[in-house]
Parts: C-alpha cells; structure tokens; sequence
C-alpha cells in the first residue's frame, strides 16, 4: 500500500515538475528578444520545414539537429513564436524529468528530489528561453550521462542503445560540450571494461558499436535524402570551426578567480560530495570499481568540462543550473554523516540552492541577462503581435530599445521592411539578424547563413584558410537560386556582400533606412 502511495505521489510530482518547467521557460522566451540569438533557429526551421537544408543551402557551423527538430515542431504544432520556444520548454522539461528520476534512482527522498530538479528548471534552459546551441548540447550531454549511470545500475540493454543517439544529437546541436563529454564518457566505459571484465562487458561493447554505427548510417542516409554533400559537412561543422578554436586555446586562460570565484556557489555545493567520495577511494578497497565510483568520476568531470566550455567560449554564463543539481548530490552523500553534521549540511546546502536559484532567476529570467536584456525597461515592451500575429504572446523589447519611442520606431522598420520586401517580386536574399522574415513573408530569404557576427566565428572572412570554400558557397546560392538582388538590414555590416562579391557584380542602392540593396550584375565573370 504504501508503495502504490509512493509511486502515485512521484507522479504528481512529475506532473508538477513538467508544468513548471514549461511554464517558466514559456514565461521566459517571452520576455523580450536579442535578435541575433534569439531568432537562430526560427527561419532555418522553417526554411527546413520547406525543402531547404542544412551545409547546402545555409552554412551551418551548428545547431543542424537543432533545426531538423524545429521543424518537425513547426509541422506538427504550427509555424509561430510560441511553438518555436516551447522547442526551449520541452528541452527543459526532459532534462528536468531525467533530473528527478536520476535522483530517485540514487536514493534521494522523492521531495527532495523534487525541490532540487524545479530549481533546476528554473536555471536552466529559462536562462535564454529560445533556442541555443551551448544549452542544446550541454543538456543533451548531461542526459547522456544520466543514461549512462541508469544503464550501469539498472543493466538494461535500451540504455546503452540510447547513449550514442543522445551524444550524437547533443554534438550535432554544438560541437562542444558535447565532445568533450563523448571523450570522458568513451574513457569511463573502457575503464570500467578493463576493471570489470566478463561476458556483460562485451554484450555492453557490442550494444555500442551497433547503436553507434545506427547513428551514422541514420544521419548519412539523410545527408543522402537531402542531396547534402558530405565534403560540405566536414568542411563546414568539423574542419572550419577547429580552426576556431584554435585561435581560442590560444588565448584561453584558467585561474584561481575565473575557475573557482566566478563559479563559488558551484563549488561550494560540490565540496561535500568530492571530499566524501575521496574519504571513501582512500578507506575503501577497491573503491574503484563500485557503481558509486562510476558516478563520481561522471560528476567529477562534467563540472569541470562545463566550467572550461564556459570559460573558453566567452559567452554569458548558462551553467548556474549546476548549483541545484550538485546540491543534490551533496545531500545524498551526507546522509551517512554524523547527526549534527548531516543536519548542519542538509540546511545549509537548502539554503545555498534557495538562495543561488532567486539570484540567478533575477537576473537571467528576470533581467535577461543573457540576451544583454538587463539594461532595458521592461515597461517599454510592446506586444509584438503588431509585427505579425505569429509573434503573438511575445513581449518586444531588444538591446537597443532604452525607451518606448526607441522601441516602437524600430517595430515601425521592421513593419516597413516586411510591407517593401513583400511587394518586391525579385527572387531575392535577405541578410538580417532579424531571422524571421521567411516566415513572415512566407517564403525564404535565401540567408547564406544562421548568423552574421563579423568577427569570423560563424563564416569565414578574408584571410582565413576556408575563406574561398565559403565564397564559392555563398556565390553558388546566388547562381542556383537565379538571385536578382540581395537586401541587408542596418544592423549587419556591408561587408557581408563586399567581401565575397567583386564591384562589378552589383550595383548598390540605399532603399530606405533600414535597408540596403545590391543589385546583381549576373553578367559578372563570379556570377556566370
């Protein structure tokens, strides 16, 4: 009886736990908009949705599983803003459910557990509330390794099938984390295959290789399907983005303070459950080859991968959500503790992720800051329905807008952008951190690319080793598609044209004040 009681109270927290994790992140997406991430994926899903392709049709440094998802949502839910972040919301939802089942399986209370996975959904994926890359695959890594751990505790074959696919799916959301996961996880099962030898082993080995090998032969099929030309692949997603973090490494640096101080809170939570599993390699023999070792080294080294992907990339913090879960790991440590000491820990670890949870809400939920949202005014939003009635539900405000006026004319551009390129029957692109106008004008904008950041980390530019091999892409998009004229909004600079494009291709024409056009010359020796 008892037990029944158990298992229908974990489902109604569960129930619980998917609502709040929907809801916040929901809640989140909604508040406000930096157009060059927040959009990333809203066209490419829907020019995907409509025949076009990843490394063929747009190039593609990552995210390619993010927008084949999109799209399948796009399809089954309906093409507007809301479906697009509830893509966010669901990423939440699922890490978050793995989150508390990983917990119950590692004997946490069922309220505790609870209490520790809503305030990780509260930290995570609500941090950008649409879609990103960095979140995709470091919460995709992260289930990964909860896989891991189930498929070593509960010994069931699905688990180990799984694993593959989800790191697969996590690297082709972003390179990295995922990698470094996919090497530390390699690591932990060779070492527990070496440690651990017998029949099971080889069974575990085989289901691997079988599930990986499914994996590529799944994505090759597509690339097939797609007409993606594998060259175009390793170029665009393995070859060009190493060359990118070679220059990074370069300059990366690890100390005391943007390691440990900017991450205390992290550490703080972390420091019982590292100091009590090193108690226990040094008192226990053979330690080492207990499933609770398996789960240390895991933990172990997903915080330290987190921490340096976050250092490296330079990007706004996103891994506040290691507090809660790290926290739960301390508490089921510190069970075995003395009395007093247990129940000194227990509340100062409750009140150390209470506190961190209202902290980081504030200031990424709330204040945005992640989207560089937490200088605005909030009470300048506008409902951007009057933009379309796709975007309805989203609350306007970008960087930019510090007060209303600022905010309306710019929605005022936009509308104008939109009313221009709609009467321009020209076959055209349209080059925008505003990556929206496919589905506004309901057909594509041909975009060479996802994002134009200028300073070489989404396409190559002049000097660098892939540069012919982009401008080659970039002149082919013009010539298969029969492009007349290509329009760049304001905010992207010119050089986005100028730099692959020789003078005597086009003529350039100042539309309005938003908008440039370039009026292609196909008589051009690069456009014949």
């Amino acid at each position: 009886m008892f037990k029944i009681k158990s298992l229908l109270s974990d489902k109604i927290l569960l129930i619980i736990i998917l609502f709040i994790s929907l809801i916040v992140n929901q809640f989140s997406g909604n508040r406000g908009v930096f157009p060059v991430d927040s959009f990333a994926f809203f066209d490419t899903g829907y020019r995907v949705l409509n025949g076009e392709f990843p490394f063929k049709d747009f190039w593609t440094v990552s995210g390619a599983f993010i927008d084949y998802f999109q799209a399948l949502l796009f399809l089954i839910l309906g093409t507007n803003w809301q479906v697009y972040i509830f893509h966010a919301s669901f990423i939440n939802a699922i890490f978050a459910i793995s989150t508390f089942l990983l917990l119950k399986e590692l004997k946490l209370s069922s309220y505790n557990s609870f209490f520790y996975t809503v305030c990780l959904s509260i930290l995570a994926y609500p941090s950008s509330g649409s879609p990103f890359v960095d979140h995709h695959s470091a919460f995709l890594s992260i289930i990964g390794t909860y896989c891991l751990i189930f498929a070593y505790k509960k010994e069931e074959n699905i688990f180990w099938i799984l694993i593959p696919f989800i790191f697969g799916f996590a690297f082709l959301s972003k390179q990295v984390p995922s990698a470094y996961f996919i090497i530390f996880v390699t690591f932990i099962i060779l070492l527990n295959f070496f440690l651990l030898k017998g029949k099971k082993n080889l069974k575990i080995i085989t289901l691997l290789i079988s599930s990986s090998f499914s994996f590529i032969i799944l994505v090759l099929f597509i690339f097939f399907l797609n007409k993606v030309n594998i060259n175009q692949f390793l170029d665009q997603y393995l070859l060009y983005p190493l060359s990118i973090g070679d220059s990074r490494f370069s300059t990366y640096k690890i100390n005391f303070e943007n390691f440990f101080i900017k991450y205390k809170f992290v550490h703080l939570v972390f420091l019982p459950y590292l100091v009590i599993n090193i108690k226990k390699i040094i008192n226990f023999k053979k330690y080492y080859q207990q499933f609770n070792f398996t789960v240390f080294l895991i933990f172990v080294f997903s915080v330290i991968t987190l921490i340096s992907h976050q250092i490296l990339t330079k990007n706004q913090n996103f891994i506040f959500f290691l507090i809660p879960l790290l926290a739960a790991l301390s508490h089921i440590e510190i069970k075995s503790l003395s009395h007093r000491l247990k129940k000194i820990l227990t509340y100062l670890l409750i009140g150390i992720t209470i506190f961190s949870t209202i902290k980081y809400h504030q200031r990424f939920n709330l204040e945005r800051k992640f989207h560089e949202l937490n200088y605005v005014d909030f009470k300048n939003v506008v409902d951007a329905k009057i933009i379309h009635k796709k975007f309805s539900g989203l609350n306007w405000i970008t960087p930019n807008s510090s007060d209303k006026e600022k905010n309306l004319k710019e929605i005022n551009n936009i509308i104008k952008t939109q009313a221009y390129l709609k009467k321009d029957k020209r076959r055209k692109v349209v080059i925008s951190n505003y990556a929206f106008l496919s589905i506004i004008l309901n057909e594509s904008t041909k975009a060479p690319n996802r994002w134009y950041p200028m300073d070489g980390t989404g396409f190559p530019l002049p000097g660098n080793k892939f540069f012919s091999n982009y401008k080659n892409f970039f002149i082919n998009i013009l010539k298969n598609n029969h492009i007349e004229v290509i329009f760049v909004s304001k905010d992207i600079e010119k050089d986005i044209v100028l730099n692959y494009l020789n003078k005597d291709c086009f003529e350039q024409k100042q539309t309005n004040s938003y908008l440039i056009e370039f009026i292609l010359n196909k008589n051009c020796k690069d456009l014949k």
